[in-house]
């Protein structure tokens, strides 16, 4: 359910849509909300009928608890998995707002991957990693030398923003 609210949803859920993606009970996930919103790691309303749950940016533990879950429930530990079958990667790494965690639900995975592979297989992989997750995976590929010698607006950015290694 913390994966659900915290690393997949992007904007506020219903409590029955919670419970259906956690796979349990209406009341299971009711118990388990209430626990959530009196340790003020979430929030709820009501609209019409539905009790729409939503994570609460403003707790002090909200950063750690979204960085740590995106990384054992989030892409990281599947596109390691699907990459560990490719040929020629040198490294990789996921970058942008799905590394950071101070942001809050990126809609899409960025992926650099650098080496020499069969480019259709890296592509394979990626497609699998967002039926999985729900969330488009953008790929860039460079080769060693690209990576090291290049110096443009978008390496930079790169080398010196967040990054979550998959080697």
């Amino acid at each position: 359910m913390l994966g659900e609210l915290f690393v997949f949803a992007d904007q506020p859920i219903s409590l029955s849509e919670l419970a259906k993606r956690a796979g349990t009970s209406a009341g299971g996930a009711h118990k388990e909300v209430e626990r959530l919103e009196s340790a003020g790691l979430v929030k709820s309303t009501t609209v019409g009928r539905n009790r729409m749950i939503e994570v609460d940016p403003s707790s002090p533990v909200y950063i750690e608890l979204r960085g740590l879950l995106a990384k054992t429930l989030g892409p990281e530990p599947l596109l390691r998995e699907a990459l560990a079958e490719v040929s020629g990667i040198e490294d990789a790494f996921i970058y942008g707002s799905w590394a950071d965690p101070a942001e809050r639900s990126p809609a899409d995975i960025d992926l650099l991957v650098i080496g020499d592979p069969d480019v259709g297989e890296i592509y394979d992989a990626a497609s699998a990693v967002e039926a999985e997750v729900g969330r488009p995976v953008n790929v860039t590929v460079r080769s060693p030398t690209e990576w090291v010698e290049a110096d443009g607006a978008f390496e930079r950015a790169v080398k010196s923003g967040p990054r979550i290694d998959l080697r």
